[in-house]
């Protein structure tokens, strides 16, 4: 929902869907504990993180 208006500053960078924050640091918090335990990571949690850094990763090369 974006009109290009003039004189409208857009920038293409806060189109890019944002990962879901909470669930990123709970999946965080949950791998340290799993690290602390000295267990490994389940699957799912190492999924999100991976998700989340290829998002950082992407957004860090627009960026620049």
């Amino acid at each position: 929902m974006s009109a290009k208006v003039p004189g409208d500053v857009h920038r293409s960078h806060l189109d890019d869907p944002m990962p879901d924050i909470a669930s990123v640091m709970l999946a965080r918090a949950m791998a340290e504990a799993f690290q602390a335990e000295n267990q490994p990571v389940p699957e799912p949690l190492a999924a999100i993180l991976r998700q989340m850094e290829s998002w950082e990763d992407q957004h860090e090369r627009s960026a620049s």
